[in-house]
């Protein structure tokens, strides 16, 4: 596959779009939106936060991403660590689409934290072809901040895009 040269402008554009959705803000005012991401909406059974284990929010984050059509070739938690390492393959070759996907992951990873998934970090490493291409992280701080109103859903994409590391030949 051949890929155009990422920038990190583009990325950000493309990562901030999604992740203003996914985390059910109007992109005006920062306001919650009452109809997004419930993800038990219509269900009588919710587990409490004690019931759901990391291989639980290991399942249901991946196949999340599965339903997302994101090809994960690992995933796992380090416990003592507490950190939660994903390798994808890409589908993308445009920089917006690779942020967009970066934002996919992000958010599957966000929906498990709202779901009281006591992580300290997101670990991630995209392929293309088998080969890894970029790393890049995701703090839970960063999710916590902007859940307290105390920092943006862009300001969580710079955040994020800030990470990237591209991966040389």
């Amino acid at each position: 596959m051949q890929r155009t040269e990422i920038t990190r402008r583009s990325l950000l554009a493309g990562a901030v779009l999604f992740l203003a959705g996914c985390t059910g803000r109007d992109d005006s005012n920062g306001a919650e939106n009452s109809d997004a991401g419930d993800d038990n909406a219509g269900t009588d059974e919710v587990p409490t936060e004690s019931e759901v284990d990391d291989e639980t929010h290991l399942d249901q984050y991946e196949s999340y991403l599965r339903d997302e059509q994101i090809p994960v070739n690992d995933l796992q938690v380090d416990e003592d660590e507490r950190i939660v390492s994903i390798e994808y393959e890409s589908q993308h070759t445009h920089e917006e689409e690779l942020a967009a996907e970066m934002g996919v992951v992000a958010g599957g990873y966000m929906q498990r934290l709202e779901e009281h998934w006591e992580m300290d970090r997101l670990a991630a490493t995209i392929y293309d072809d088998e080969k890894p291409i970029a790393t890049w992280q995701m703090e839970t701080e960063w999710f916590e901040e902007m859940e307290a109103d105390e920092r943006t859903p862009e300001e969580l994409s710079v955040s994020m895009i800030g990470t990237l590391e591209l991966l040389s030949d």
